[in-house]
């Protein structure tokens, strides 16, 4: 996980990956082009280099009244990529994340994610 700058590469996460999950947070003024920054850099490497899911949502400073609703529209994202995958694979990762988180942080994900 870490701060994507400009000298950050696809490259230079692949060589600090850990192979256990990545987050990428990206800052900065609205206008200078963030979103098309990591949809151009990063998509692509996700997909294809290390077999994963790119997902991606957007904190809008005028919907202060829905929290984590970047959050809920990322997770909903992957929630509709793994069920497109099929029941084998909606299980096995289902499985998987019942396994890696704990009961507090599976009650806080719940009420997030759709």
């Amino acid at each position: 996980s870490g701060h994507f700058s400009d000298s950050m590469s696809a490259q230079s996460l692949a060589e600090n990956s850990t192979g256990s999950g990545n987050v990428v947070l990206v800052s900065g003024k609205a206008g200078v082009g963030k979103s098309e920054l990591v949809r151009r850099t990063l998509r692509h490497w996700v997909v294809n280099n290390c077999n994963g899911y790119f997902v991606e949502g957007k904190f809008d400073q005028l919907r202060k009244a829905r929290p984590y609703s970047a959050f809920r529209t990322a997770f909903g994202d992957l929630c509709e990529m793994i069920i497109a995958k099929g029941e084998e694979s909606v299980s096995k990762i289902s499985n998987n994340i019942l396994g890696a988180i704990d009961g507090s942080v599976g009650t806080v994900a719940s009420e997030v994610v759709p």
